[in-house]
């Protein structure tokens, strides 16, 4: 899985640069403006060219969906960790500590209401609650 996950950390970062590079060449290879925020205009940096705007034009198409593909499955393993193996991956990768907020929150209320139902149990997930309840 950590092959898997630096592959893909890989492939990510390389079609995030090759994208555009390969859209300013296909626009170039159209002789196409390439103009940003402000109008500053890009410089071509292919020769005009009808076959190679093509052979961009497809190139770019193609891996726009081998880039949506990378991005959907990259949310599928973070899912994948964060509900299904719980191992710890996905709140390395969080913005926040989830654990620690949940934990916090918990011995808060805990301590304002006391320990209640689910004292000495520990916590039961409802995915594994029966239909009844």
């Amino acid at each position: 899985m950590k092959l898997a996950a630096q592959l893909s950390h890989y492939a990510l970062y390389v079609l995030m640069i090759a994208m555009p590079l390969i859209g300013w060449g296909m626009l170039s290879a159209a002789a196409y403006p390439v103009v940003l925020f402000g109008g500053v205009h890009l410089p071509t940096i292919l020769p005009q060219s009808d076959s190679l705007h093509t052979l961009l034009w497809n190139s770019h198409f193609y891996l726009a969906f081998v880039f949506f593909a990378l991005v959907l499955l990259h949310i599928a393993a973070a899912l994948f960790h964060a509900l299904v193996r719980r191992d710890g991956v996905f709140d390395a990768m969080a913005p926040v500590p989830i654990q620690d907020e949940a934990a916090s929150g918990t011995s808060e209320l805990t301590s304002l209401i006391g320990p209640g139902l689910n004292s000495g149990r520990p916590a039961t997930s409802h995915f594994t609650e029966n239909a009844d309840g």
